[in-house]
């Protein structure tokens, strides 16, 4: 018994709009989070950007972008105290080692615990179109299971210089610490998480 072609068409666009009802393509789905601010980095084309995206990095615990936020030959000048409890460590420090400590710090910290570098009295000492040299006040603030020593305290200075392409990246990172200060510095958390 031969199918009349109408026929055979109408019963196929049936079955295939079944089908397609059957398999959720017509229905509402629930919309995507959006992207989290982990991933956010803005094309550094001026110092305070690189601060912001310094700060932003750093907060939510993102290695990659707080890398490119360093020239890849940047020059790191330890505070005098971690210069004498870790002698040699920072004589070579490169971005390799700025990743590695930044790594073992997260991963240590895991996904719940915080972490967050607060930036206070900036100081933009020297602003030239080669150039910008920034002083601040820092506090950082982990959230470590059962530690006393979860707060670093120091001053920072930046310089900052233009690359190539327009942007701007931290060339080199001095860092002091503050007179009659007990808490421990950036260096001491570097030097302390680089294992």
């Amino acid at each position: 018994m031969k199918l009349n072609k109408k026929i055979f068409l109408k019963l196929f666009a049936t079955l295939f709009l079944l089908s397609l009802k059957s398999c959720g393509l017509f229905e509402t789905r629930t919309p995507m989070p959006p992207d989290d601010d982990s991933s956010i980095f803005i094309p550094p084309t001026s110092a305070d950007i690189v601060m912001e995206n310094l700060l932003m990095a750093f907060n939510t615990k993102n290695a990659d972008n707080y890398c490119r936020c360093f020239l890849d030959t940047f020059n790191f000048v330890p505070s005098p105290d971690a210069t004498l409890n870790y002698p040699g460590l920072f004589n070579t420090w490169q971005i390799t080692d700025e990743r590695k400590y930044f790594l073992s710090l997260v991963n240590t910290l895991g996904q719940t615990n915080t972490m967050e570098l607060r930036l206070a009295n900036i100081n933009y000492e020297t602003q030239s179109s080669d150039s910008v040299i920034l002083f601040a006040d820092y506090d950082i603030n982990l959230e470590l299971s059962g530690e006393f020593d979860a707060k670093y305290t120091g001053i920072l200075s930046f310089k900052m210089t233009p690359n190539q392409d327009g942007t701007w990246s931290i060339s080199r990172w001095i860092d002091f610490q503050k007179e009659n200060e007990t808490d421990k510095t950036f260096s001491e958390l570097k030097a302390r998480f680089y294992n």
